[in-house]
C-alpha cells in the first residue's frame, strides 16, 4: 500500500463500495488518476487506466448477461439500447458519486484545481477501474460484480430491476401527496445478512405506520427503492 492512501481511507472506500479487498493495493491503483501518478513520478501502471479498461469489459459482460436472462423475448436492438443506458458515461459517473468515490480519488494538483472530482469522464473511469479491481481481487467473481454494479445502478435508476429507470421513492411520495396530506412515508431496516463483502439489506416501506412494501438489495438505498416500488404498485390514488 502506498503511503499516500491511508488504511483508514481505504477502509472507508471499501465500505462505500461494499467489498473488502484482500489486496488493498488494487483499490489504491483504481483510485489513482494518471495526473497524480505523473506528478509524483510513479510508473505508468500505478494509475487506473489498465483497470479501467478491464472494468469496462467486465461491466459490459454482467449487464449483457442480466439483460439476456431477463426476458427471452427481448430483441437484440432493445437489449443494446438498454445496455447503453447502463454503461454510458453519465450513468457510470452517477454510480461513482453514489459510492462516494469522488472523495477518495488521488488527483494531480492541476486536475484538482480544474475540479476533476466533478468531471463525469473522470468519475466514470474511476468506477470502471474499481469494478476491474474487485473482479481481480475476488477471483473473477461475476456474481459479486453483478450484485455490486446493479446495487448502485438500481439506486441511481429507481429500483434494482433492469430496465425500470424510475425513482419509486419520489413517485410514492408524489402519490401520497395527491391527498393533500403529509405523505407519512418511512423506510425501516428489517434485516441485514451475508458476509461483509456481500451484504443484503431488507427494508420495509411504511405509509402512515403500515408496511406497504418490502425490498431486498445489495445496498440500503437500493433496498429502499425496491420497497417503494412494491408499495407504489400496491397503492393507488385512493390510498393517498
Amino acid at each position: 500500500m502506498r503511503k499516500d492512501m491511508a488504511a483508514a481511507d481505504l477502509g472507508g472506500a471499501q465500505g462505500a463500495i461494499g467489498y473488502k479487498f484482500k489486496d488493498v493495493g488494487l483499490l489504491t491503483v483504481a483510485l489513482t488518476h494518471s495526473s497524480y501518478a505523473h506528478e509524483r513520478g510513479l510508473p505508468w501502471e500505478a494509475c487506473n487506466e489498465r483497470l479501467e479498461f478491464l472494468g469496462d469489459a467486465v461491466i459490459g459482460m454482467v449487464v449483457g448477461e442480466r439483460l439476456f436472462m431477463m426476458d427471452g423475448a427481448t430483441k437484440e436492438g432493445e437489449m443494446t439500447r438498454s445496455r447503453a443506458s447502463y454503461v454510458r458515461k453519465e450513468s457510470l459517473a452517477s454510480y461513482a458519486l453514489l459510492a462516494g468515490l469522488d472523495g477518495y480519488l488521488l488527483l494531480g494538483s492541476g486536475e484538482e484545481a480544474c475540479k476533476g472530482r466533478q468531471k463525469e469522464s473522470l468519475l466514470a473511469d474511476a468506477f470502471e477501474a474499481v469494478i476491474g479491481a474487485v473482479y481481480l481481487d475476488s477471483g473473477k467473481d461475476l456474481a459479486l460484480i453483478d450484485s455490486i454494479f446493479f446495487g448502485f445502478a438500481g439506486t441511481a435508476r429507481g429500483g434494482e430491476a433492469v430496465g425500470d429507470g424510475k425513482d419509486y421513492k419520489s413517485l410514492l411520495q408524489e402519490l401520497m401527496q395527491e391527498g393533500g396530506q403529509d405523505h407519512g412515508i418511512s423506510y425501516v431496516p428489517l434485516k441485514e445478512e451475508g458476509p461483509p463483502h456481500r451484504r443484503r439489506y431488507t427494508v420495509g416501506a411504511f405509509v402512515r405506520g403500515v408496511k406497504r412494501g418490502e425490498g431486498t438489495a445489495g445496498t440500503k438505498k437500493a433496498a429502499e427503492q425496491a420497497a417503494a416500488r412494491e408499495a407504489y404498485a400496491r397503492m393507488g390514488p385512493g390510498d393517498a
